[in-house]
């Protein structure tokens, strides 16, 4: 068995004498190395990329490399990243709920001012409309009431004299004062009674 730490992270690693000269990646900081020929021996890195067309020339695997011995380190890896990635997952959800939470309880708040705003408008105008409804009742019977007077004079008019005064029956016209022979319908019970 080849054991050697991670320069990166001083992880120490364990791998099968056949795992010799492998790439793997560091289970702790997912750096990747290649793997010492012998125990303490010089731990290779990865080559850097250089700028150049060639694309990097990665070390074989030895005769009789058995990959078995790294599927344990790789499912830990696989295990480790997808871990991160839900940990990071749920705490950007959390986050976002928050957010959420926060604006939809400052819309409620604003809901409820607008509700009650326009709650005190609304009862307002619902009492001003029933003052004018109340208004234009009376004065629709005023106008009935004077409708009624109306055709009474109208039927009274042709059967009256010349002078009304002559015609004891009709008691609704009087003489202006300073007006001549003008004479004019007196105020009846509607126009008493009526505002």
């Amino acid at each position: 068995m080849i054991k050697f730490l991670c320069p990166n992270c001083t992880q120490k690693i364990g791998v099968n004498d056949d795992g010799a000269r492998a790439v793997i990646s560091c289970p702790r900081c997912a750096q990747s190395l290649v793997v010492p020929a012998t125990p303490g021996g010089e731990i290779g890195r990865l080559p850097v990329a250089k700028k150049s067309a060639r694309p990097p020339v990665w070390p074989r695997p030895a005769a009789g490399f058995n990959r078995q011995a790294l599927l344990p380190y790789l499912a830990r890896l696989l295990m480790n990243k997808l871990v991160q990635s839900l940990i990071f997952q749920r705490r950007h959800l959390a986050t976002t709920q928050a957010i959420g939470i926060e604006q939809i309880t400052a819309l409620e708040r604003r809901l409820e001012t607008l509700q009650q705003s326009y709650g005190a408008r609304l009862m307002t105008y619902q009492v001003r409309l029933a003052g004018l409804e109340q208004q234009l009742a009376r004065l629709q019977e005023r106008n009935l009431c004077l409708a009624r007077e109306n055709l009474q004079l109208q039927r009274q008019l042709p059967a009256a004299t010349t002078d009304p005064t002559d015609n004891p029956t009709t008691t609704r016209w009087t003489r202006s004062p300073g007006t001549g022979d003008q004479w004019h319908p007196s105020p009846g019970l509607c126009l008493s009674n009526g505002s």
